[in-house]
């Protein structure tokens, strides 16, 4: 097995940013589309301008989507190997054996 792409606090980071049902719901509708700019998601998500700005920097900043300015719009779009990487991490977690956790082994 190939050493993750990721660190655990980067899994952390990104762990967080999807764990919030809002930001998760944005960052599967940017997923779904090839780009789109801030104006197509705030009227997507019936959230003010201030907060989805919020959860689009929260994204950005665990790696998720990445943006680019054309002209007066900020374009935004999905970095998928961002989340493989964040499944493969997760992937290698292991639970520890029954042996080591049932009470009889702790006795």
């Amino acid at each position: 097995m190939q050493p993750s792409r990721i660190t655990a606090k980067e899994a952390a980071s990104i762990g967080k940013a999807l764990g919030d049902p809002s930001r998760m719901n944005l960052y599967t509708y940017i997923a779904s589309n090839k780009e789109l700019f801030c104006g197509q998601i705030c009227e997507y998500q019936a959230l003010s301008g201030a907060t989805i700005s919020h959860h689009l920097r929260v994204l950005q900043q665990a790696g998720l989507i990445s943006s680019k300015r054309g002209g007066q719009f900020i374009y935004y779009r999905a970095v998928p190997q961002r989340l493989k990487d964040y499944c493969d991490y997760l992937s290698t977690l292991r639970r520890p054996s029954r042996a080591r956790t049932s009470p009889k082994a702790m006795k």
